[in-house]
């Protein structure tokens, strides 16, 4: 008799387990693509197969199951940047890995799971792929809006809970007690949780309680990153394809005009991270993201899909910049367009791959 109870227990954690997995969202997500580890020996004889997580914005996300389902391999390219994530590495459980979500700051990858609770990896963007997060804590919320993950630091004998929140870009924290009663001794020992860039909403037992989170929330635009852009404003100029842009300041908010041989622009500049020397000239549509290269024009059947495709106009909003000023000459440097893995074409009014716009 128990025997079949706990098989009837197991059945039901695997369906649930299955079923939570489910409801996450996986943005991109395709089928499985193919049989072999790109990653190891051509020789191996094991089970391996490989599927992409995530193809977008060039940011694309590969992961490799082998040796017959006990390893995972991520692999994650940003343009020229790329990483290759060794779940053994970590040395902890792991599932399938899955991608949760990816901003124009932060990739989320679930590497376990079990109903609410779960670990992530968390991979930065911006050519720091390297520097990735894992946190071996129970994870209880990770928000792509603010970047911000709420995990469960410490349980102290059953009497006081310790629920943390870290902001992924600052690296800084803040953390709430809560305490357990007889009326909330369940794990996690709280009803839910709601999150923005202020505060963090806790209820227990129908009542809420708030941790102010603006200590650890980066500013729009904070002192350093106004030191780092403060003699971003003037003119630049590309000679090769007589581009110019032209950046000036008004109170607390940046502009920018753009004009070539074909088309002027103008629209507001943003700063997405205040600790990279990025900006993005908000507006500007992206002249090719909507097929991949291989789709090539001696295809009759390629050629309409690329067709069909294109009458979709799938857009890309907003040209990403590097501001150069670590030498003597200041300059924005546009990558305008990809390769075969991640293809688009930024400005259709330049042939060259980089941009190199040169203050004047």
């Amino acid at each position: 008799m128990r025997v079949v109870t706990f098989s009837i227990i197991c059945t039901i954690y695997l369906f649930y387990g299955c079923s939570a997995n489910g409801e996450k969202e996986n943005p991109n997500h395709s089928s499985i693509v193919g049989n072999t580890n790109p990653f190891s020996d051509t020789n191996s004889k094991d089970s391996s197969w490989t599927y992409h997580g995530y193809n977008k914005n060039g940011v694309r996300i590969d992961i490799t199951n082998h040796q017959s389902g006990t390893n995972f391999i991520i692999r994650i390219k940003h343009y020229n940047d790329s990483l290759d994530i060794d779940l053994n590495h970590l040395g902890n459980d792991f599932k399938e890995p899955e991608v949760i979500w990816v901003n124009d700051k932060m990739i989320c990858i679930a590497v376990w799971w079990s109903g609410p609770f779960g670990r992530n990896l968390f991979v930065p963007i911006h050519n720091e792929l390297h520097s990735y997060i894992y946190i071996n804590k129970d994870i209880e919320l990770a928000d792509s809006l603010t970047n911000n993950i709420v995990f469960v630091d410490t349980v102290i004998n059953r009497s006081k809970l310790v629920l943390t929140t870290e902001n992924l870009i600052t690296r800084k924290k803040k953390s709430m007690d809560i305490e357990i009663t007889d009326e909330n001794d369940e794990y996690p020992f709280y009803d839910s949780l709601a999150i923005n860039n202020q505060t963090l909403k806790v209820w227990i037992n129908g009542k809420q309680k708030n941790l102010d989170l603006k200590t650890i929330y980066p500013l729009d635009l904070t002192t350093t990153q106004k030191s780092m852009f403060d003699k971003i404003e003037g003119t630049y100029f590309d000679e090769i394809c007589n581009l110019t842009i032209e950046i000036s300041v008004f109170g607390d908010e940046y502009f920018y005009k753009y004009s070539s041989n074909e088309r002027k622009m103008e629209g507001k500049v943003s700063f997405p991270n205040a600790q990279e020397p990025y900006l993005i000239l908000g507006g500007i549509e992206f002249a090719e993201d909507y097929f991949d290269i291989s789709l090539p024009e001696d295809d009759d059947e390629k050629r309409k899909e690329f067709e069909r495709l294109k009458k979709i106009d799938k857009r890309t909003v907003g040209i990403e910049c590097f501001y150069d000023a670590s030498e003597d000459q200041e300059q924005l440097i546009i990558q305008n367009y990809g390769n075969a893995m991640v293809y688009y074409v930024k400005l259709y009014d330049c042939g060259q791959k980089y941009v190199h716009l040169i203050k004047v």
